[in-house]
């Protein structure tokens, strides 16, 4: 997954068989929420992103799936 930013409007650019998937949310403070929609084995999954930004490098948060009772964890590190 890759992100972009421009002003307060964040991109994330997942790539998928069928090609990249963009979701786009809005910055507010440090903090920003996107949702990502995939299909599995068992049908679709509904996936929310919240993350805060730590530093102008990192960020980090939680991944919830929805329907599954599942979070877990994510840090996004700029690259070079």
């Amino acid at each position: 997954m890759s992100f972009t930013q421009k002003n307060f409007e964040l991109t994330a650019t997942c790539d998928s068989a069928n090609g990249p998937v963009k979701r786009s949310s809005k910055i507010e403070g440090k903090n920003t929420t996107w949702p990502y929609e995939a299909d599995s084995q068992g049908g679709p999954v509904s996936v929310i992103y919240k993350g805060a930004l730590d530093s102008e490098t990192k960020m980090s948060g939680i991944v919830s799936a929805i329907g599954f009772a599942m979070d877990g964890e994510f840090t996004a590190i700029r690259s070079k």
